[in-house]
């Protein structure tokens, strides 16, 4: 089983998307497993499998995230976040999905700060 969350939303391209995607989802304990920078991709992996028998966090859990930006007319970015958690047995409640779209709503609020 997997819990599944998306955020997406739009804002001013500054150059800096790549390093600011990785700085903010590196400080949430995230690894970066992929980047596509020409293609506007990134994976992410947090988390353990063996979690879900002895932690209560969403975050503790294996967690694959993937982030994509493309750009709009204006010049714009949209950037797109999907998570997927491993949960194996543990049971979810709708404040772990909260959790994970509150991590890319703070990353929303990086990006339109620069």
């Amino acid at each position: 089983m997997a819990i599944k969350a998306h955020v997406s939303f739009s804002v001013p391209d500054t150059g800096k998307l790549s390093t600011l995607l990785v700085n903010h989802f590196g400080r949430l304990g995230y690894q970066m497993v992929s980047e596509n920078i020409a293609g506007g991709e990134w994976i992410f992996r947090r988390g353990s499998k063996w979690a879900t028998l002895w932690r209560f966090d969403i975050r503790a859990l294996d967690t694959t995230l993937r982030v994509w930006a493309t750009t709009e007319t204006g010049g714009a970015r949209r950037v797109s976040c999907d998570w997927e958690v491993y949960t194996f047995l543990w049971i979810a409640r709708a404040a772990d999905t909260l959790t994970l779209e509150a991590e890319g709503r703070e990353l929303e609020s990086v990006l339109r700060r620069q």
